[in-house]
C-alpha cells in the first residue's frame, strides 16, 4: 500500500507534462547549437518565400539544404514560428509538436495507467523526432485527435484534424477512415470539405490566386517525383534487404492497405471501443511501414501506435516480448546508445528499426479480423 501514492505520482498526467517539457528542450537545445536544424530552417524559410512569391519547391542554398515537401497551408501556418528569433522557434516548434502527441494522449478514453504506460513506452521515439526538427509527433497527435474528437460526439473538430494533419503531411488525411465507426457521417464529410478546402485556399492572405496555384503545381510534382526516390525504411525496403524482393512499391502498398481495410468488413465491432482503438493503432503503424520514404524520426507514429494497442490489450508473454523487441530493437537502436559501426553495418542494411513494427502490425491485423474478445468500453481507472 505505500507504493501506492508513487504510482500515482508516476502516472499523474501534470508530472508526465513536466517531464516532456523539460525533456523536449534539454534535448532541442543541444542539437540546436550543434547546426542539427536544417529541417527548422527549411520550415521557417518556407513562409519567406511564400510571402515573397518565391518558388517553395525549389531548392534554396542559400537559407537551407533538401527541399521543402509540405503544402502551401503550411508554410503559412509556420508564421508564428518564422516570426520568432530561431532559437526560440526551435524550442517552441518542439515543445508544440510534443504537446500535441501528449494533449492528444491524455484525451484517449482509456484509464490513468494506461496513459501512463503509453507516454512511456513513445518518450524514446518522440525525442529522436524532436531532436530533428520533425513534424510526426504533431501529425500523430492530429490523427490520434481525429479518434478522440469522435469519440466525444464532435465530428467538426474531427473534420478540422483530418484537414490539418493531410495540410502537413498528405497521409495525416488516412484519419478520415474514423467516420466509419460513428454516426452523422454527412455532417463529418461537409464539415472535412469545408475545413479542407479553407486550409488549401488560406495562403491567399499571403499570395494572389495564380500564385497559389502555381506553388500547388509544383509541389504536386515534386510529391510525384519523390515517389519514385529510394526506399528507406518500410516493409518494402525489408522485402529487398532480407529476401532480394523487388516487387514495385505501389503493389505492396496496394496488398498492405487492402489487409489494413479488410477488417472493417466486421461492422458488428464498431461499437466496441477496444476495436476502434486497435485499429487506430493498425492505422499508425500501417503509415510507417508502407511508406518507402519512412525514416527514423517518423517512428513516433508506428511506436504511438504500438504503444495504445500493447497498453489497451489483455497481457500475456508473447505482446511483452514484442513490445520488450520493439523497445529494444525499434526505439533503442537507433540511438547513440548503440555503436555507429553496428548501426551503419547492421541495424541501418538489414532494415532492423522497422522489422518489429511489422511483426507486430500483422498481429494487429489478426487481432482485428479474429478476435471477439472485444468489450464494449475500456477499463475504468483504478
Amino acid at each position: 500500500m505505500r507504493s501506492f501514492p508513487r504510482v500515482r505520482l508516476v502516472s499523474d498526467g501534470r508530472v508526465i507534462a513536466a517531464i516532456y517539457g523539460v525533456a523536449t528542450v534539454v534535448a532541442t537545445w543541444p542539437k540546436y547549437l550543434s547546426g542539427h536544424d536544417n529541417n527548422l530552417r527549411i520550415f521557417r524559410a518556407s513562409f519567406w518565400n511564400l510571402l515573397a512569391g518565391r518558388d517553395l519547391y525549389a531548392l534554396h542554398p542559400g537559407q537551407h539544404a533538401d527541399y521543402f515537401k509540405y503544402s502551401p497551408t503550411f508554410a503559412l501556418l509556420m508564421a508564428p514560428f518564422a516570426g520568432l528569433p530561431e532559437s526560440v522557434s526551435a524550442i517552441a516548434w518542439n515543445l508544440c509538436n510534443a504537446f500535441a502527441l501528449f494533449a492528444a494522449i491524455l484525451l484517449l478514453d482509456i484509464s490513468r495507467k494506461q496513459k501512463a504506460l503509453v507516454f512511456g513506452l513513445v518518450f524514446i521515439e518522440l525525442l529522436t523526432s524532436i531532436q530533428n526538427f520533425q513534424s510526426n509527433s504533431l501529425v500523430a497527435g492530429l490523427i490520434i485527435g481525429t479518434l478522440v474528437a469522435f469519440e466525444h460526439d464532435s465530428p467538426e473538430a474531427a473534420a478540422l484534424c483530418v484537414a490539418l494533419g493531410a495540410s502537413i503531411k498528405i497521409f495525416g488525411g488516412a484519419a478520415a477512415l474514423f467516420f466509419l465507426f460513428y454516426p452523422r457521417k454527412l455532417r463529418f464529410i461537409a464539415a472535412m470539405l469545408a475545413a479542407a478546402v479553407l486550409l488549401m485556399a488560406l495562403p491567399l492572405l499571403l499570395t494572389s490566386p495564380s500564385q497559389l496555384q502555381w506553388q500547388y503545381g509544383h509541389w504536386f510534382a515534386l510529391l510525384h517525383a519523390d515517389y519514385f526516390a529510394q526506399e528507406k525504411l518500410s516493409i518494402m525496403s525489408w522485402l529487398h534487404a532480407w529476401f532480394g524482393i523487388a516487387w514495385p512499391d505501389s503493389a505492396v502498398q496496394i496488398a498492405g492497405a487492402s489487409l489494413l481495410l479488410v477488417p472493417l468488413i466486421r461492422r458488428d465491432q464498431y461499437r466496441n471501443q477496444m476495436f476502434r482503438f486497435h485499429f487506430l493503432a493498425a492505422l499508425l503503424v500501417f503509415l510507417v511501414i508502407f511508406n518507402h520514404k519512412a525514416e527514423s524520426p517518423m517512428f513516433i507514429l508506428a511506436v504511438s501506435g504500438v504503444a495504445i494497442w500493447f497498453s489497451t490489450s489483455e497481457r500475456s508473454s508473447a505482446r511483452t516480448v514484442l513490445i520488450a523487441t520493439v523497445l529494444l530493437v525499434t526505439s533503442l537502436a537507433s540511438t547513440d546508445l548503440v555503436p555507429r559501426y553496428w548501426r551503419e553495418t547492421i541495424t541501418t542494411p538489414l532494415v532492423l528499426k522497422a522489422v518489429p513494427c511489422i511483426v507486430v502490425w500483422f498481429v494487429m491485423q489478426a487481432e482485428l479480423l479474429l478476435s471477439n474478445r472485444h468489450p464494449e468500453r475500456m477499463a475504468a481507472d483504478v
